[in-house]
């Protein structure tokens, strides 16, 4: 049990650009299912959503608390004003009674949370080589 090297890492990739590709590997003792479908209304657009032992659920994805399965997720970062909205608040601080500063500090204020969905296979991959400590593909049983 260990990592995969760089020629099986792109074995891998290449498995998984077919559409709506199934495959498993077992990572730091649980099983991942990663699966090709299509997202978005428009177009023909791939994404590659993760599963940890069959599942996803919706708690995991609350980047306020801590559970083992969120390393295989993809931690998102947003800000939660636009930029249109940051530069008014930072314009109006003065009028609003607070300083520059601190208008620019709440501007800037962000949430985060989990998502199974990643973009391309390259990114799933590149994602759980770097936070698993053994890697191993298994055969895919439907």
């Amino acid at each position: 049990m260990s990592q995969l090297t760089k020629v099986q890492r792109d074995e891998l990739v290449s498995k998984m650009d077919t559409p709506y590709c199934s495959i498993k590997l077992r990572c730091d003792g649980y099983e991942i299912g990663i699966q090709t479908g299509r997202i978005g209304k428009v177009g023909m657009r791939f994404a590659f959503a993760v599963y940890v032992d069959g599942w996803f659920k919706g708690e995991w994805s609350d980047a306020t608390q801590s559970f083992p399965e969120q390393k295989f997720l993809k931690r998102v970062e947003r800000s939660l004003f636009s930029p249109k909205e940051k530069a008014l608040m930072i314009k109006t601080a003065k009028v609003l009674g607070t300083t520059r500063a601190k208008a620019t500090v709440d501007a800037n204020r962000t949430y985060a949370y989990f998502t199974q969905v990643f973009p391309s296979a390259k990114a799933v991959v590149a994602h759980l080589h770097k936070v698993c400590d053994s890697i191993e593909e298994l055969p895919y049983i439907p």
